[in-house]
Parts: C-alpha cells; structure tokens; sequence
C-alpha cells in the first residue's frame, strides 16, 4: 500500500525536502486508507465532495490540486517577500497532501454509491484528519493545518502555511459552483 500512495503522490511528495517529513506523509495516507473502506486506487475515483455540482473531481486530483498551488504561492510568497514572508514550504506542501486525508473516514460505499458514512456523521475530516496526522506522528503544525482547513477552524488563530492551504483549498472547491 505504502509504494501505491508514494508513487500517486510522486510529484508532490518529492517537493518535501525533509524525509522524515515525507514518509510520516505516506504513513499518514496509510494510516486513513487500512481504517476505511477504501484503497489507494480509489483516490482518483472517489469524489472529493458529497456536493453533487463539484462532485465531478476526484478526492486524488482535488488533493493535487490544492497541493500544487499552496506550493506554487509559498514558493512566490517567499521569493516575492524574502524579509517577511518565511513559509515552510515542506509544511505547506505536507499540509497539502494531508488537509483531505480524512475523507476517505467521512465517506462509506452503500448501494454503489459514496455517501457521508457513521463516522462522517459524528467526526468531519477536518478532525479525523487531524488525528490521523497525530497518529502518523506528524508535528503539531501539519494537525493544525488540517484542523483549521474548513469552517471547524473559523475564528481560530491559522499560521502562515495553515493559511495558504485554506485558501488553495477554497480556490479549488469555489471555482466549482
């Protein structure tokens, strides 16, 4: 399982330059992926949302999505604003691939189709997620990330890298509509 999560993360994990980092990565994905009822050939068919307009893009590729451009921002962010803008792009990028790592426990297969499962009903991503980082024995910045992702981390203080992932993550669901 670990090598099928590494090489459909390939690109994105290669941008980690920590191996540490990387492999608690892969952990955390294998972590979500043995406790559900899903596997990692169904990142790219899995919908990234129960939300039947944007339910077209697969969990996989929303995934991808949002890493790509919170590391394509960080990147410019820290080149652009070398004196003040400091983001750890191994945290963004690691934020990235981790922020939906919990959906595959909010999602259940009933019937042929995926719908918001018992777990879903009583723990959002945002949290399971959260937990599965802690699990993966990730920092408490990457759980953090994760946590305040959504709306569970409205009005709650976000760092830097937690920020530009948050927003990454709406451009890539708001465009949808």
């Amino acid at each position: 399982m670990r090598e099928a999560i590494a090489k459909y993360f390939e690109t994105e994990l290669g941008w980690i330059k920590d191996d540490s980092l990387r492999e608690k990565t892969v952990t955390a994905w294998e972590i979500a992926l043995k406790e559900s009822e899903f596997g990692p050939d169904d990142l790219g068919t899995l919908p990234f949302t129960l939300f039947e307009r944007r339910a077209m893009v697969s969990l996989g590729v929303h995934v991808k999505m949002v890493t790509n451009i919170a590391y394509r921002a960080a990147l410019e962010m820290n080149r652009h604003y070398p004196d003040s803008a400091k983001l750890d792009v191994d945290e963004v990028v690691c934020a990235g691939i981790l922020h939906d790592v919990g959906k595959v426990l909010e999602y259940s297969k009933q019937g042929g189709k995926i719908i918001k499962g018992t777990k879903g009903r009583l723990l959002r991503h945002p949290v399971s997620g959260a937990q599965i980082a802690k699990d993966a024995g990730l920092p408490d910045r990457i759980q953090h990330a994760i946590w305040v992702h959504s709306k569970e981390g409205n009005g709650q203080y976000r760092t830097p890298e937690a920020y530009t992932v948050l927003h990454a993550d709406f451009m890539t669901f708001d465009v949808l509509e």
